[in-house]
């Protein structure tokens, strides 16, 4: 062979080596999520998980990570496979992963991407697709334990009347693997130590006497705020040196000398407090005192010593224990709420302590001349900040008491408070923490929501409010998306304060419904070219829809949903017989449609040889919803969200 061919040839060969090198060299995503950096390799290709994956059939698990953006970046593109061709539009909740499925009912074999621009490319988890199979799921399920629970009153005795509600009226199905039990809040940080001793006690005599568990929540916020305990300096711990200090930058509030005396030269009239308020006028206080912190740290573990003492040594009768009861500022949704006063827009917190913190990381946490991503940022770790120092703090004491219980965090799961709306970052992170299982309050519930919460691992719904407002529907809804997305379990709060009843109730309806609860749309309307539906409020997702359509001939169809402004939301392709009067038309994800919104429905066909879809009318009957039928099938909804946490679950271990 010529040399100088062989030469041309070597160096080719280094040059492609070096090419795929380059191709090869990992690509990550980074951000933020509660306090936590996290880093997430990504490739552009999907890949599978290992060659194992490509002969197996069943719900192809495909997970797309979300850069660290304001506003949220939003993927739209075409999964190809063997059999399949499957469009996702998504726009993600915050950073980090989120999973979808595509059904397989062949094994899979190579998958392949395409988007209509740059803008709107996934980028994919560099741990590549898997399929989770039939017998796998059923696996996960057979191990499934998912349990219900309502607050009660630990330090009134009469509220034993609400743990044998519980425990006679809930009608369980041991087949689907659902338990029930009772929680409690246990104020340890402004009660005394007998105090807190005869709460506990209290709640050991209602698990044992009714054969439930008690969920016990750790509180030290709302009614567990210890204004009144001396501070060991001559002082309380509600003292304004302690109290979130505010800032509302559209008013100004009368001079107060005390406010001025603290901030010094910082103070303007724009500064005010969380009081007055109509909750007992209970001040906020601030997450960045060390002498505070540290009390409630000592507090927390002496009420622990007492748990342990009281239980002979066995706890068993507590399912877990969760931490506080929203800890977050005193911002503008509080004042919102807030009777006594009505100031607009605020913000929190502003402590010397505070400032002095975010000052500490390179951070001048100023609100006079408005606040930058820089502080907003700032703002929003430091809560999750508090949450991970209280969440050590206690493990550091359950270890030290040889007490084995998991324990949850809590959070609101909210995306529109401060200060993370406006950077992209949901209220739900500062659940994220190492060392517990994410405590969320969830209402108003949107399984889009909690896509990339299953992926932290195990989470529960351990605050849903029932006083607020809304119709049981609603929260029937709320309990069925958690139930769905994998959640450990559903904790009603001031259930008696609506009527338990009513509680009791929803509670029954979403037990005896499963495992596929199917309704008529609330609202079915013609409209050209398809029709206009809305959901029932306790059904605002679905994984199939019945529409009423009839054909001349076999032929095969596809469903395309969109939202009014004709945004994509779900497609799905089905057979259509010469002889039906309706046709199902199946999801692997659930379709999003909340009960005050609406979508199109359109469904086309192909005619004869041609490979174009043309469109069909759909012909609404007199029947209720006009005929058009949703279903939710949740125990296949929970089986994949439980798949995606296990998986979740390995991942932090490593």
């Amino acid at each position: 062979m010529d040399s100088t061919l062989l030469l041309v040839r070597l160096v080719v060969g280094l040059l492609l080596i070096a090419c795929s090198a380059i191709a090869a060299e990992a690509v990550s995503l980074s951000g933020y999520i509660g306090s936590h950096h996290n880093i997430y390799p990504v490739s552009n290709n999907l890949v599978p998980e290992s060659a194992h994956n490509r002969g197996k059939s069943g719900y192809i698990a495909i997970t797309e990570v979300y850069p660290d953006t304001p506003s949220g970046a939003q993927y739209h593109y075409t999964v190809r496979g063997d059999g399949f061709e499957y469009e996702r539009c998504n726009r993600g909740a915050g950073f980090g992963p989120e999973t979808f499925f595509i059904k397989a009912d062949q094994p899979a074999g190579s998958l392949s991407s395409r988007s209509k621009s740059s803008s709107d490319a996934p980028r994919f988890s560099s741990d590549g697709w898997r399929v989770f199979t039939k017998e796998e799921l059923d696996e996960i399920m057979a191990r499934d334990n998912f349990r219900i629970l309502g607050l009660v009153h630990s330090f009134d005795i009469k509220s034993e009347r609400l743990v044998k509600m519980l425990a006679e009226q809930i009608h369980l199905d041991p087949k689907r693997r659902i338990s029930k039990g009772f929680s409690a809040e246990i104020r340890f940080a402004n009660q005394s130590p007998e105090r807190v001793a005869a709460e506990i006690q209290n709640c050991a005599d209602w698990a044992v006497k009714y054969e439930i568990p008690a969920m016990l929540g750790w509180v030290s916020w709302w009614s567990g705020t210890p204004l009144r305990m001396p501070d060991g300096e001559g002082k309380t711990f509600g003292d304004i040196k302690y109290q979130q200090i505010c800032y509302a930058p559209n008013s100004e509030q009368p001079e107060d000398v005390q406010l001025k005396e603290l901030l010094g030269d910082r103070y303007n009239n724009h500064y005010c407090l969380s009081a007055p308020n109509q909750w007992s006028n209970t001040p906020w206080l601030t997450m960045n005192s060390s002498a505070l912190n540290q009390y409630r740290y000592k507090r927390a573990d002496e009420a622990l010593e007492a748990l342990k003492k009281i239980s002979d040594g066995d706890v068993q009768w507590v399912d877990n224990i969760y931490l506080e009861n929203e800890p977050r500022y005193w911002d503008t949704l509080c004042e919102d709420g807030n009777s006594k006063r009505k100031i607009g827009e605020l913000w929190a917190d502003f402590n010397p302590l505070t400032v002095a913190a975010a000052k500490a990381d390179g951070v001048d946490l100023n609100p006079a001349d408005g606040l930058s991503a820089q502080e907003l940022s700032w703002l929003f770790r430091n809560v999750g900040a508090y949450n991970q120092e209280f969440a050590d703090a206690l493990n550091k004491s359950l270890h030290s008491h040889n007490i084995s219980l998991p324990v949850y965090s809590h959070s609101l799961q909210h995306k529109f408070m401060f200060p993370g709306e406006s950077i992209g970052h949901a209220a739900s992170e500062w659940a994220y923490v190492n060392g517990t299982r994410s405590g969320l309050e969830g209402l108003w519930m949107r399984i889009s929501d909690f896509a990339r919460i299953r992926e932290w691992g195990r989470w529960a719904n351990v605050n849903r409010e029932e006083n607020d407002g809304h119709h049981t529907d609603a929260h029937l809804w709320d309990l069925r998306v958690t139930y769905m997305m994998g959640a450990d379990l559903y904790n009603s709060y001031n259930w008696d304060s609506i009527g338990a009843q009513r509680v009791i109730d929803y509670i029954n309806e979403f037990i005896r419904e499963l495992p596929t609860v199917t309704l008529a749309a609330a609202e079915a309307k013609p409209v050209a070219g398809g029709v206009v539906i809305k959901t029932p409020q306790k059904l605002q997702a679905f994984t199939s829809i019945t529409l009423p359509i009839t054909v001349g001939k076999t032929r095969e169809a596809r469903v395309r949903i969109i939202d009014p402004s004709g945004n994509f939301l779900a497609s799905s392709t089905s057979k259509l017989f010469a002889d039906d009067k309706k046709v199902v038309f199946d999801f692997p994800n659930p379709v999003e449609v909340c009960s005050n919104q609406s979508a199109i429905v359109t469904v086309e066909t192909k005619i004869g040889q041609k490979d174009e879809f043309t469109p069909v009318a759909i012909q609404l009957t007199d029947c209720p919803g006009g005929g058009v039928i949703v279903s939710l099938d949740m125990l296949t909804q929970r089986a994949l969200s439980l798949a995606i946490i296990a998986r979740a679950e390995q991942n932090r271990r490593k």
